[in-house]
């Protein structure tokens, strides 16, 4: 479940449902759209700026913050993390205040916003609380408390994990984006 650790296509559908990044890709109209950044702007060829939507709750109730953005993207950067594909070319990410966040390239970069499709926000206060501020690395036999648990901004929570034979996920109940979301699915049970 550490969303920094295992890139894979299963993994990632699977950490998509509890945890969001800062934009999504819309299948039906296949381009980049807002999630949990409402807007983003190109200050120069080398600096984005993110406008963070407010009122965004991490599934224990704690508000999401522009530091757990920032927290997240540098951890998906870490030597420990798979997802240096979706980090190339960032150099340092940067807080502008309490709702905005830069990302600052090394060079002009024109499939950023695809890359961060992939790039999920975890709480940073989670983590170190946790003991789960570096993703796990894959090639070592220990294991941190981010791989068997999670906790995110998505539409669902980790209820369940019984290694290699089920995942359960629940409705999250406080998810931002309940009222407007379509469908019904209330629990998932993958096998």
């Amino acid at each position: 479940m550490d969303i920094h650790s295992q890139n894979s296509a299963l993994g990632n559908g699977i950490h998509a449902a509890v945890y969001e990044s800062l934009v999504m890709f819309n299948s039906r109209t296949l381009r980049v759209e807002p999630l949990l950044a409402t807007s983003w702007q190109q200050v120069s060829p080398t600096q984005m700026r993110f406008k963070l939507r407010q009122g965004v709750k991490f599934s224990d109730g704690s508000a999401m913050t522009a530091d757990d953005v920032v927290y997240s993207l540098q951890r998906a950067m870490s030597k420990t993390s798979t997802y240096a594909i979706y980090t190339q070319g960032m150099d340092r990410i940067a807080k502008v205040d309490g709702e905005t966040i830069d990302i600052f390239l090394k060079n002009p970069n024109p499939v950023l916003l695809n890359q961060l499709t992939e790039l999920r926000v975890m709480s940073k206060a989670w983590a170190e609380k946790n003991n789960a501020v570096e993703p796990k690395d894959i090639k070592a036999k220990d294991e941190t408390y981010s791989h068997r648990n999670a906790m995110g901004t998505g539409p669902y929570v980790l209820k369940e994990w019984v290694p290699d034979q089920k995942i359960v996920f629940a409705a999250n109940p406080g998810w931002w984006n309940a009222g407007k979301a379509e469908g019904n699915v209330t629990e998932i049970t993958y096998l």
